[in-house]
């Protein structure tokens, strides 16, 4: 299933699954793995996932929102039109750049 060449049969996947688990790779960096699935009549599909980084665990740290931030960073909320949802788009964007310059990895929204 990944570059190690180990593999994994499963016989209880059903169409309309979309989420894979797999095995803990062993080194960090850059890897690929491939996923092919055999149907009952022995119709194949294969894919591969290339360009996945593997790194070591990080350990949350968490914005908390506050409603100050909407005022500070001009989000409007209950407004549907285009200029807010295109304003809004460009707010977040400086919010989720603002946590992460002081250091978080994450944001609890409102």
């Amino acid at each position: 299933m990944n570059n190690d060449n180990a593999s994994e049969v499963r016989q209880t996947t059903h169409a309309g699954l979309f989420a894979i688990q797999t095995p803990a790779f062993t080194t960090q960096g850059q890897t690929w793995f491939s996923v092919e699935c055999i149907d009952s009549d022995g119709v194949s599909s294969f894919t591969q996932y290339f360009d996945v980084l593997v790194r070591d665990a990080v350990t949350p740290n968490y914005y908390p929102m506050a409603n100050a931030d909407l005022s500070a960073y001009n989000i409007k909320i209950n407004d549907d039109s285009v200029n807010a949802a295109l304003n809004n788009k460009s707010a977040l964007s400086n919010l989720f750049a603002a946590a992460k310059q002081n250091g978080y990895n994450g944001i609890v929204m409102l």
